[in-house]
């Protein structure tokens, strides 16, 4: 009678002992299987980590070589249309004017002539980068593949660079023709010559003040010449550029008129935009050695804050 107790007191005994062993056996199991599981994810975490630290600059400079790319596409493509459309314009040009004169003397009039329809062209082209309304609504249209509006300051000094080709061609043919008839009466005594002199003054004023906007000294008189307001003040000698080609040449209103009338209505929605309630709170320099700045402000609209992002 009494061993039963006994066995059953030991079976439970030995029982709990099994039970006490597999429950610590599971804990230990679990603690190890808990702690391969940290280490596999720690390890997981240095392998984000160092992927991290890798891909991102990775990713960034495939991102800025992407852009590059497709900036250059776009100015390769711009400027190999926009050559193409300038020899069609300067052959155009010399073909309208080259009957009646024999070579090779004869073809320095058509030459000028190619020059003058090439200055024609530039000088409607160089307005259009610098309507900033307009250009900020074609930057949402497929035309941005084939002209670099994202850079338009790179067109307008290409245009530039075309007007200076299409000046310099123009006045040489010109000068070289009457040296070949042998007066330069027209030059200076006629009001294409006098007009066209005083455009070429300009201009020259504006091409000197552009390339030298930081100023540079006059050596051993330590005469500054040349500023950022030198330039923006000759810059506003445009519209009586303008005005003296279209007194020099009887054709150039009809390359002009279209070009103008947008640039002044550019300029009326910019100065209207322009009196529009704008509160600043920030300016600060993004980081130390850069030229990007960043502004915070508040834009208002009929006395209620808001604005609306637009690319440009």
């Amino acid at each position: 009678m009494a061993f039963m107790p006994l066995a059953a007191a030991s079976g439970t005994a030995i029982a709990s002992a099994a039970g006490a062993s597999a429950t610590t056996g599971g804990a230990t199991g679990g603690a190890a299987s808990g702690g391969a599981t940290s280490a596999v994810g720690r390890l997981g975490c240095g392998v984000c980590a160092c992927c991290a630290v890798l891909c991102t600059p990775l990713a960034l400079a495939s991102a800025r070589l992407n852009e590059r790319w497709r900036r250059f596409s776009v100015g390769f493509r711009a400027s190999v249309f926009l050559g193409l459309v300038c020899f069609l314009i300067a052959f155009a040009g010399f073909a309208r004017n080259s009957d009646g004169l024999t070579f090779p003397n004869g073809v320095f009039y058509p030459l000028a002539k190619a020059g003058g329809y090439l200055l024609d062209f530039a000088m409607t082209l160089i307005l259009f980068p610098m309507m900033r309304n307009l250009v900020s609504w074609l930057r949402t249209t497929p035309i941005t593949e084939w002209i670099p509006l994202d850079d338009n300051h790179s067109l307008h000094i290409l245009a530039a660079k075309i007007v200076a080709l299409g000046t310099v061609v123009h006045v040489l043919g010109h000068y070289l023709f009457m040296h070949w008839k042998g007066s330069y009466e027209t030059a200076y005594v006629s009001l294409p010559g006098i007009t066209g002199h005083l455009a070429l003054v300009a201009m020259l004023l504006m091409y000197i003040t552009s390339v030298c906007r930081k100023g540079w000294r006059v050596p051993l008189l330590g005469w500054r010449i040349g500023s950022f307001d030198a330039f923006w003040f000759t810059h506003q000698l445009y519209l009586a550029v303008y005005l003296l080609l279209v007194l020099h040449a009887e054709a150039f209103y009809k390359w002009a008129f279209w070009p103008l009338l947008l640039f002044g209505i550019d300029k009326a929605i910019h100065y209207l935009r322009g009196k529009k309630e704008c509160q600043l709170l920030a300016v600060r320099q993004e980081a130390k050695g850069t030229d990007v700045m960043s502004l915070q402000m508040r834009v208002f609209l009929n006395g209620r804050l808001r604005f609306r992002y637009r690319c440009g």
